[in-house]
């Protein structure tokens, strides 16, 4: 019977147990999770959404849609939003 979840992460290393890739550990999730809304928060300001909508829409404080908008501009050596939109266009990231 092949191992699952963390049972195959603990037996198998890198490469799994019978066939079973390994989990991902909590670090990758959390990075998945996190690229995944911050591409979310650069479609929505490219879109034109501010702070306030794009918080309402994603069930997020604004505080957390700033601190997302500032790491995003930080990321990318940017200095406003005009400058994640043409990043996310140029990218095709859209809403």
């Amino acid at each position: 019977m092949p191992a699952s979840g963390a049972n195959a992460r603990a037996l198998g290393g890198i490469g799994g147990v019978d066939g079973v890739p390994p989990a991902p550990d909590e670090d990758e999730l959390h990075a998945d999770r996190s690229h995944s809304g911050r591409c979310k928060i650069a479609a929505l300001v490219a879109r034109g959404d501010s702070t306030p909508d794009i918080a309402r829409s994603m069930f997020l404080s604004r505080r957390t849609v700033q601190t997302y908008i500032s790491r995003i501009l930080a990321k990318l050596g940017a200095k406003g939003r005009v400058e994640i939109v043409r990043e996310a266009l140029r990218h095709g990231i859209s809403p």
